[in-house]
């Protein structure tokens, strides 16, 4: 079974405790541009002052998660890395994490994949001592919009020695800017790839 997973995350809180220090940011990565040189990456505040934003966010591409949580009140660093992991199949599932004073309960509910189907799993994840003193910037989940990736030098120079010019003429669209930033052609290949990749579009995100 291939394809693109269809993920939901959902948030909640333990209403039998005060969390009114807690914030919690989700943050996703990889959302498909239509060119493999870029990505689209965003970042929700889900939780803010013990109070639930964003209930759930749901999404059907193979993208990566992180969540973030500091609770500035009792001291609590929270950090979960949740990478696309299934090697191309298909997984559908929705994981739901609830903060708690003392730990995150996170309830994993596999709808379907290759080996199983209405499985749940649960397990508790534990905060750690805040001691950098970390803060979380506030990020509206109404308002919040995708951002393009921007790459790194050090991996345009790798594309550029793998594709060669023939290459970038054909392959997936660069931005004007990044064109000016390859190494190893010359400033009249870079024009033409410019007028080139002007022509392409990228996905709406």
């Amino acid at each position: 079974m291939n394809g693109p997973n269809n993920v939901t995350y959902e948030f909640n809180i333990d209403p039998a405790v005060d969390l009114s220090g807690l914030r919690v940011n989700l943050y996703i990565y990889g959302k498909s541009t239509g060119s493999s040189w870029y990505s689209y990456d965003k970042i929700i505040t889900v939780i803010d002052k013990g109070k639930v934003l964003d209930k759930n966010f749901k999404d059907n591409t193979d993208i990566s998660y992180i969540i973030e949580a500091v609770d500035t009140k009792r001291g609590h660093y929270f950090y979960y890395d949740d990478p696309y992991e299934h090697d191309g199949l298909r997984t559908d599932y929705i994981r739901t994490f609830i903060f708690s004073d003392d730990m995150v309960k996170q309830i994993t509910h596999i709808i379907r994949n290759q080996y199983e189907s209405d499985a749940v799993y649960e397990k508790n994840l534990h905060y750690v001592e805040n001691k950098d003193n970390k803060k979380l910037e506030f990020f509206h989940p109404k308002i919040s919009k995708y951002h393009m990736s921007q790459p790194a030098q050090e991996w345009l120079d790798k594309e550029v020695e793998i594709m060669g010019f023939e290459g970038l003429k054909t392959g997936p669209k660069i931005k004007e800017k990044d064109i000016l930033r390859l190494k190893n052609i010359t400033d009249a290949q870079k024009q033409e790839l410019i007028k080139i990749h002007s022509q392409l579009k990228f996905n709406d995100p």
